[in-house]
Order: C-alpha cells, then sequence, then structure tokens
C-alpha cells in the first residue's frame, strides 16, 4: 500500500524533473543528470537526514538543498571552477557525516 504509492509518486517526480532539465538544455541524452547524485545526497545529509535513514525531517532536506544552492553560488561568486567546486562539496559531505556519527557515538547510539 503505502509502499506503493511512495514508489509512484517518486516516479512521477523523478519523469517531471527529467522532462524540465531536458527542456532546460533542448536535449534528451543518457549522461544528463550527471553529477546531480552527489549534489542530492551532500543536500540530503547536510539537511540531517542520516545515511541509515530513520533521522530528519523535509524542512531539514528543504533547508540543506538551500544551504548548498547558496554554497555552489558562493564559490561561483569567488571565481571557483568546477573541480574545486567538487572539492569543496565533497569536504562539507564528509565534515557532515562525521559530525553525524561523532554526535551519535557521543549520545551512544552507534550505526549498526
Amino acid at each position: 500500500g503505502m509502499v506503493w504509492t511512495a514508489f509512484i509518486i517518486c516516479g512521477c517526480f523523478a519523469g517531471i524533473g527529467g522532462l524540465l532539465l531536458s527542456s532546460l538544455s533542448k536535449l534528451g541524452a543518457f549522461y544528463m543528470g550527471e553529477g546531480y547524485d552527489f549534489s542530492t545526497i551532500t543536500a540530503i545529509v547536510l539537511g540531517g537526514v542520516t545515511l541509515l535513514g530513520g533521522r530528519g525531517s523535509f524542512i531539514g532536506v528543504v533547508g540543506g538543498v538551500i544551504t548548498l544552492g547558496l554554497l555552489s553560488n558562493i564559490l561561483t561568486f569567488i571565481g571557483l571552477g568546477t573541480f574545486p567546486q567538487l572539492f569543496v562539496k565533497g569536504f562539507v559531505f564528509i565534515l557532515i557525516v562525521w559530525l553525524n556519527t561523532f554526535s551519535l557515538r557521543k549520545l551512544g547510539r552507534d550505526y549498526v
């Protein structure tokens, strides 16, 4: 019931997102969404969702997306290229995962 509904809703929104992305660039190619996967995971983790699930909120994810967008804009305004921006995003990802793991271990809740 609920799992099927979630998959159907996700599929519909993924289709709409694919249409919007291909209409933006006027190109429909298999490599169009390349690189968005890491940005998505980084924004979700930045929003407070753990990699194993079970924690987090919608508002936190929206905040993570906005924060990552602001970070990308700031790095572009500074004049950093694509590769240094990926490096900074990767560093932010590793830092947030480490802080999340550290805080959970401090509370006595290990990842298991």
